[in-house]
């Protein structure tokens, strides 16, 4: 009889040695692809970099982007001025 439950016993693990086993090759696979989808948004994040530099303006070697950043920023401040009269009631429950 003890014979008869150790062998249960042992294909019972053997059973879970498959299992375990299989749901490492998926794991695998599963990190494979990760890894990979890894590379492609690493590559295409250097592409933009190298485009629009690592603080997100343009490069260009002449420095207009610069000027250009200096002086839209400089526009939105005075419209957002011009407009916070007009919009003072929609602006306060916006930030509420």
């Amino acid at each position: 009889m003890e014979s008869n439950e150790q062998e249960e016993y042992v294909q019972k693990l053997e059973q879970k040695l498959k299992e375990l086993r299989a749901q490492r090759i998926k794991v695998d696979e599963a990190n494979e692809t990760l890894r990979k989808k890894l590379e492609t948004l690493t590559a295409h994040l250097d592409t933009l970099d190298s485009k629009y530099g690592k603080n997100g303006t343009e490069i260009i070697k002449d420095g207009d982007v610069e000027e250009t950043t200096k002086s839209e920023s400089a526009d939105s401040t005075t419209r957002t001025e011009s407009k916070q009269p007009a919009e003072n009631n929609s602006s306060e429950s916006a930030d509420k």
